[in-house]
């Protein structure tokens, strides 16, 4: 599952648009809920105050889905997956992992989630 913001992001012409396209709509789910609105404005004033951060990192996080993402999962008892790793001295992006650790928000990398899931992959012999 994912949210509406991720969807909107997938351009026309990238390799998962064709599957976004072909996906259920169930797979997204709407971001507008009052309650996730509420955490990511919340989570929006703590960016910017955030002198840590760059002003363009912090125009390009408001423009993302990142922090929609974060809000929902915050709200919804989520854990949330990102390739993104946890950055104590991070400038020139807004890291996902550090909003999360901000804001109680679990998360965890692909891999540890797929380990999780057992997921396993193997070669097809041909």
């Amino acid at each position: 599952m994912s949210i509406d913001r991720v969807r909107a992001e997938i351009a026309d012409g990238d390799a998962l648009f064709a599957w976004v396209k072909q996906a259920p709509g169930s797979l997204f789910v709407s971001s507008g809920e009052l309650p996730v609105v509420e955490v990511f404005r919340e989570m929006m004033i703590w960016v910017q105050a955030n002198e840590q951060f760059l002003p363009g990192a912090k125009a390009e996080f408001a423009r993302g889905a990142d922090g929609w993402l974060a809000a929902y999962a915050k709200v919804h008892g989520l854990v949330l997956v990102t390739h993104e790793a946890y950055s104590a001295g991070a400038r020139r992006t807004v890291p996902l992992p550090n909003v999360c650790r901000q804001f109680g928000v679990s998360y965890q990398d692909t891999f540890k989630m797929l380990r999780g899931l057992e997921a396993r992959f193997g070669w097809a012999a041909r």
